[in-house]
């Protein structure tokens, strides 16, 4: 990261934490929260397609800056095509620092080579966990592949833009009676934009919810766009507590996609909004 921009990591997350107590319901409760702490079993971590211009040795030093471990490697900063040297060399560099990269994608399999490309690449890095989006002809050979290679599969979401599984319930129906490590990733600003309540789809899919991208988005509609975390229409407290109640044990993943050329800011912002909702949970 340049210094300049790091030196301004403090000041940025302390604009953060103090924009927390204007969440409506949390401030009393974060006044008396000193030290503020989280749940003991929750992980907050970042889905590394936020900081998709940034390179490997950045994301690792913003990672270090935010004192989180769990990351979601998107391909960017892992590629496909890497010879598995270089992906041992990569995958071993995160890990060395400290991270733990719990999952790789958001992975997009519209054919069988794809497919096997996904699980071979997720088995050389030593991931537990594919991101993915298998087209809906391919569920089959995905669940074989799970099964062979006993990796779990969090099918993604992605709204009203015509891809497949516009909302989590359609994944859920479509994988509910296969292998248990098949299951789902929610994206709340997608369900929100197919107007779905994110908070109701936690609870249809809650036994097969491994993994959540925690965003803010400007509409509940098609038209809705990301933004930063309490500026759109996503009740976040709402479907942090609901994944509290359902006993969710995955990672709180944020996965801040705008500003791609500048997205510290906004990352810090929103790691700080969601430890707030915790501390006051």
């Amino acid at each position: 990261m340049k210094k300049q921009t790091r030196r301004r990591f403090f000041s940025t997350a302390g604009a953060g934490l103090a924009g927390m107590a204007a969440l409506p319901g949390l401030g009393k409760t974060l006044e008396s929260a000193a030290p503020m702490a989280i749940p003991g079993d929750v992980e907050i971590g970042i889905a590394s397609y936020g900081l998709r211009n940034l390179s490997v040795d950045e994301v690792i030093d913003l990672m270090h800056d935010l004192q989180l471990t769990k990351i979601s490697i998107e391909s960017m900063h892992l590629p496909y095509d890497l010879s598995p040297a270089d992906i041992e060399r990569t995958i071993m560099k995160i890990r060395g620092a400290g991270l733990d990269p719990y999952a790789a994608g958001v992975i997009y399999m519209k054919s069988t080579e794809e497919v096997a490309r996904a699980f071979a690449y997720a088995k050389l890095a030593r991931f537990g966990m594919i991101v993915g989006v298998p087209d809906y002809n391919i569920l089959d050979l995905a669940e074989q592949k799970v099964k062979a290679y006993d990796i779990k599969l969090a099918i993604h979401n992605h709204g009203p833009d015509g891809m497949p599984y516009p909302d989590a319930y359609d994944a859920y129906q479509r994988i509910k009676d296969r292998d248990k490590r098949m299951g789902i990733c929610m994206d709340v600003a997608h369900t929100a934009r197919s107007g779905i309540d994110p908070v109701e789809e936690i609870y249809a899919v809650k036994d097969r919810l491994y993994d959540v991208h925690l965003r803010d988005n400007t509409a509940n509609n098609k038209d809705g766009k990301p933004c930063r975390p309490g500026q759109g229409n996503l009740d976040l407290p709402a479907i942090i507590r609901t994944l509290r109640d359902v006993g969710y044990k995955g990672v709180y993943t944020i996965e801040y996609g705008i500003e791609e050329d500048a997205p510290l800011t906004g990352t810090v912002l929103t790691v700080g909004y969601i430890q707030g909702i915790l501390a006051a949970l």
